[in-house]
């Protein structure tokens, strides 16, 4: 949930896991000054120390409700992405930097026991799981990762009335980017389309609720 001020107003920035968020955040940071509430070594920190149970950037709306008021920030905004190519992303970041996936485990098998993970802790993977409804608020700007960033910058050009910062968000994050992790240097797994069909049951709410069709149409 970072917060950075522009133009003397409070934006709310709702960074859903693996939808160029820290990509989001550091452009924000560059252009407009520091974030509020971001912490991007939250998962480093001792567990008896972490505050809150999730990266603060990863807020989910319930803890939102109980920390900022209604109407408090001026505005909101959000990147979403087709719920299959955000669980594919989550699965190999999880396995090859986290690493908290078994050396091995399949896909499918992570997929499998997915819904048990969820339930037993719906803070699991620090949020990456969390249906993208959960941590984006009614009312938010939202843009489709698909549509590419450069919608985000101008809608932040209108915000501040100018245009004086980069034209474009610089990708960060990017898998193959972190050599010192030798998981990264395993195959990219590929869903079947059983993954693509067990993935979009399990988030069919986003699918309506952000626009999103069968992945097998191409999406």
């Amino acid at each position: 949930m970072p917060i950075c001020k522009i133009a003397g107003k409070l934006i709310y920035f709702a960074h859903v896991p693996k939808c160029a968020g820290t990509a989001v955040e550091l452009y924000l940071q560059a252009r407009f000054g520091p974030l509020a509430l971001r912490d991007t070594r939250h998962t480093l920190h001792p567990p008896a120390t972490r505050w809150p149970r999730s990266s603060p950037q990863h807020l989910d709306l319930v803890s939102l409700g109980r920390l900022i008021p209604p109407g408090f920030c001026d505005a909101s905004f959000a990147v979403v992405r087709h719920p299959v190519d955000r669980m594919l992303s989550t699965f190999h970041f999880q396995d090859e930097v986290q690493e908290i996936i078994a050396p091995g485990q399949t896909l499918t098998g992570w997929l499998a026991a997915l819904p048990g993970l969820m339930v037993a802790d719906p803070f699991y993977a620090d949020n990456h799981c969390r249906p993208m409804g959960d941590l984006v608020p009614q009312g938010a700007v939202v843009f489709q990762l698909e549509q590419g960033l450069a919608p985000v910058v101008d809608w932040l050009d209108r915000l501040a009335g100018n245009s004086d910062g980069a034209r474009a968000i610089t990708a960060v994050n990017v898998r193959g980017s972190r050599p010192h992790h030798p998981r990264t240097l395993t195959p990219r797994r590929l869903p079947t389309p059983a993954d693509v069909a067990t993935i979009e049951q399990l988030y069919a709410a986003d699918m309506v609720r952000f626009g999103y069709g069968s992945y097998a149409a191409g999406l």
